[in-house]
């Protein structure tokens, strides 16, 4: 220790053997710059950190994203195969109904325009239904004829009394 005008100067053996001088004002400050250079570095050091951090999930996300593009390619693919596949089978269901339609005896027969998309033609008018039958007659006591009579008294009453009934039977 040397003391030069009231400031003490302390010797500092550095490793590779030479001496430096620190005297105390300038003690007060290096610990100020190392306490502002160990924030410092301890601030790089975390930013360093979290740019890695960001970089490593960044990437992460873009091999995600990767793997979907190949998986969605894919299916891409195997949707264009069969759509390929059904447009040859809806040829040859076309051509199978034109070698059949001069063979069809059916007049509802549908032309194969329709199914690729073309208007399809007016609907053709079902048969009229049948007339509902004439209600059965349901016979109260007092219409009923009386006992006593016999078979053929009985029948005549009958055609005499109810004739629209015979004819819907």
């Amino acid at each position: 220790m040397h003391l030069l005008t009231g400031i003490r100067v302390l010797m500092e053996t550095k490793p590779g053997g030479s001496l430096t001088s620190i005297s105390g004002d300038d003690s007060a400050s290096d610990t100020g710059k190392c306490l502002r250079t160990d924030r410092t570095c301890k601030r790089k050091e975390k930013n360093r950190v979290a740019a890695q951090k960001s970089r490593k999930k960044q990437t992460e996300r873009a091999d995600v994203l990767h793997q979907e593009l190949q998986a969605l390619e894919q299916s891409n693919v195997a949707y264009e195969k069969e759509i390929a596949m059904l447009r040859l089978e809806i040829e040859q269901y076309s051509s199978a109904l034109k070698r059949h339609e001069p063979q069809c005896n059916l007049l509802i027969f549908s032309a194969p325009e329709t199914l690729l998309g073309a208007p399809a033609p007016a609907p053709v008018p079902a048969p009229a239904p049948a007339p509902a039958p004439a209600p059965v007659p349901i016979l109260t006591p007092a219409a009923t004829p009386p006992t006593e009579l016999s078979l053929p008294d009985l029948l005549t009453s009958l055609e005499t009394e109810w004739p629209q009934y015979w004819d819907s039977w």
